[in-house]
């Protein structure tokens, strides 16, 4: 179902005005005012079928607007309400993390990872070294023969 032109201007007023309001960075509080426009939308349209109109008029989106609140406080709402509300990766985090000791495991096998990994390259180097000294060693071999005939 369309917006009338006159409830599209109304609904894009009062979302920038919340937007503006959110005490939120501004990339969050897209995704905010996104979800808000969608309910809003959604409401009006239902509305307007109920009434068997064919587009939600500026008076029908100007009752549901009315039905929020000033932008301020819609703002303060959504800002609210996300805070209350977690992604659930950080609740995940907080089990693993915190109640687990999973911070101090991890720094006990990052500095054996780190001794391990300094041992390794010693060897490395030594094993290298080893094998140019006896390809020198080699060489020097060749090169006495070759004098010699």
């Amino acid at each position: 179902m369309m917006l009338s032109r006159e409830a599209t201007t109304a609904l894009n007023d009062y979302l920038d005005r919340v937007r503006a309001a959110l005490p939120l960075a501004p990339s969050h509080g897209l995704s905010l005012v996104d979800k808000l426009y969608r309910q809003i939308t959604s409401a009006c349209e239902s509305k307007a079928r109920l009434a068997h109109e064919s587009q939600v008029s500026a008076e029908v989106m100007q009752a549901h607007l009315a039905t929020l609140g000033s932008p301020q406080e819609c703002a303060e709402r959504l800002a609210l309400a996300e805070a209350d509300r977690r992604w659930p990766g950080e609740a995940f985090a907080d089990i693993i993390f915190e109640r687990h000791g999973f911070s101090d495991r991890a720094g006990a096998f990052a500095k054996a990872a780190a001794q391990r990994g300094e041992y390794a390259a010693r060897v490395s180097i030594d094993v290298a070294a080893s094998a140019f000294d006896m390809a020198a060693q080699k060489l020097r071999e060749a090169a006495e023969k070759m004098k010699s005939k």
